[in-house]
């Protein structure tokens, strides 16, 4: 397996001198099986025509993932995540309409078709005992059955709305690997060992949905220990690197992230993990692009074991 370049930075000396602590590993065995539940939360805090609302989410959606390990591996163990529901609100107030798998296809919405095709789809990862994942799909069957469902779903929608689609699916599957090298399949833990008063850096670099890619500069602090369960804060700020053809249009950009991790220690498990990113961007008034303006959006993303679910 490769090695991810979002690593750990080295210690400065105040971080060198706290409590030696110990070592966090994912513990992955073989035929492990356990479900989690994923929230996302869309909001729209700025735009040229639509209105901001910091709190009431544009989009909402909720996915159960079932996760087992198949077999172990040479650096960690083969890891199955498959959606078995979601569940996608779009819009707010009285406005707002709800999809799931129940919706007939002339009844959905072009956001809620993206999300609905990745459903009953396995992704197979390798992933080693510190979160980093490598993406096993070298004959591309994922991504087959993926863009196969969705060809199902978008049957209703216009032939622009289809090719929208096809293309931001396009996007998101091309960049699933580099999402899974980058983020981990588990959030990827320090390799040394860590206590009480310790603190430790990475760098993340992730697609961007404005086209290039955003560089996360990220702070991990050990926050609280109750017995095996430990929380750690994440802190950081990014910078987005636009591509080429999207750079001239954009003035100026910032984004930052922040989370909180629950992991217990003596299991090896997540528990839960929050984090909310969020990006501003100023457009440089253009004859493609208009007037210009400022686009500003926030994700809030909650992750947690469901304990004592079937698998």
């Amino acid at each position: 397996m490769s090695t991810p370049r979002s690593v750990a930075a080295p210690a400065s000396a105040s971080e060198r001198d706290a409590p030696a602590g110990e070592k966090l590993r994912w513990r992955l065995e073989p035929g492990d099986a356990w479900q989690e539940e994923v929230i996302e939360r869309t909001f729209v805090l700025e735009h040229p025509k639509i209105a901001g609302d910091a709190d009431a989410p544009m989009s909402t959606a909720t996915r159960i993932e079932r996760f087992e390990v198949l077999e172990g591996a040479r650096e960690g163990a083969r890891l199955e995540v498959t959606p078995v529901e979601i569940k996608v609100s779009i819009g707010t107030g009285d406005d707002a309409r709800t999809f799931d798998a129940s919706t007939p296809a002339d009844g959905l919405v072009l956001a809620a078709a993206e999300r609905l095709a990745y459903l009953g789809v396995p992704i197979r990862a390798e992933v080693t005992p510190l979160g980093a994942a490598t993406l096993l799909d070298d004959d591309g069957a994922a991504a087959a059955s993926v863009r196969a469902r969705l060809e199902g779903l978008i049957v209703g929608l216009t032939p622009t709305e289809q090719d929208d689609a096809r293309a931001a699916l396009r996007h998101e599957l091309d960049a699933l690997a580099e999402r899974l090298r980058e983020q981990g399949s588990r959030p990827v833990l320090p390799e040394e060992p860590v206590g009480e008063g310790s603190r430790w850096r990475r760098t993340m670099r992730l697609p961007s949905l404005f086209g290039g890619t955003i560089r996360y500069d990220l702070e991990y602090a050990w926050q609280a220990r109750r017995g095996d369960v430990i929380e750690l804060r994440m802190t950081g700020a990014g910078a987005l690197e636009p591509s080429a053809a999207l750079a001239r249009f954009i003035e100026e950009a910032s984004t930052s992230v922040s989370g909180v991790l629950t992991l217990d220690a003596g299991r090896g498990a997540l528990l839960e993990h929050h984090e909310t990113m969020a990006l501003r961007v100023k457009l440089r008034p253009d004859s493609a692009t208009g007037p210009g303006g400022v686009m500003a959006g926030r994700l809030e993303r909650s992750r947690r074991r469901l304990e004592g679910a079937s698998p």
